[in-house]
């Protein structure tokens, strides 16, 4: 007589069991994972060096003050300063004189011709005043040959200067100039101010308004 025997069909897992071998694996790799982690107390002052580093891993507040190199100087704050002589002073046959501006902004009729006047006060730091440029809107139409403009600072003549050459005398001189050369360190709380000299004329001066426009760099020490 042939025996029978039952097909054994393979049970799936219940969720139960499924969720509870998953909490299993979990807990035993998060142990493993604990065993594992390393402290700074694990690591020997000195023992690691760049190598054991990751690049860019760390941050500037994992130094200490000091211990980054510093790095380089950032550029100097800078300020244009820019003004107007609204006319000459006329002298007229007497001898060469000069004329005072502000430093900066509109200096108003025919300037002074006292210094006090016309000074103002830089600031309560130390600064460099350079790249000079003057123009004249028109040539003199009386015999001005040249005329020298002149930063002054503490009532001295500094290098930061330069000199037109037009006149009645010289009309095919310049009516414009510059100095980009000298640089000139004007302590602070200094009095300054702009000087339009005179230098050569064989009479009557400006006599007419002759607007004077100028501008100056002023940076930082």
């Amino acid at each position: 007589m042939r025996k029978r025997f039952r097909r054994l069909h393979p049970r799936r897992p219940s969720p139960a069991l499924v969720i509870s071998v998953i909490a299993l694996f979990v807990s035993l790799g998060g142990t493993g994972y604990a065993t594992l982690t390393v402290t700074g107390k694990d690591v020997k002052d000195s023992s690691l060096t760049t190598a054991d580093v990751k690049d860019t891993s760390l941050l500037s507040k994992d130094f200490k003050l000091g211990q980054l190199p510093a790095g380089p100087p950032g550029s100097d704050a800078s300020s244009i300063l820019t003004g107007r002589i609204e006319r000459l002073q006329d002298y007229g046959n007497g001898p060469p004189g000069a004329n005072y501006a502000y430093p900066q902004g509109d200096t108003p009729a025919t300037g002074f011709t006292s210094e006090v006047d016309a000074t103002e006060l830089s600031p309560a730091r130390a600064i460099v005043a350079r790249d000079l440029v003057v123009k004249e809107d028109h040539v003199s139409p009386n015999a001005i040959a040249t005329r020298n403009y002149i930063l002054r600072v503490n009532g001295q003549d500094s290098a930061l200067r330069c000199q037109t050459t037009a006149g009645s005398t010289n009309p095919t001189g310049t009516t414009e100039c510059s100095d980009t050369t000298h640089a000139v360190t004007i302590p602070a709380g200094s009095t300054i101010c702009l000087n339009a000299e005179q230098n050569y004329y064989t009479g009557g001066g400006f006599g007419t308004s002759i607007p004077v426009r100028f501008g100056w760099l002023a940076a930082s020490h």
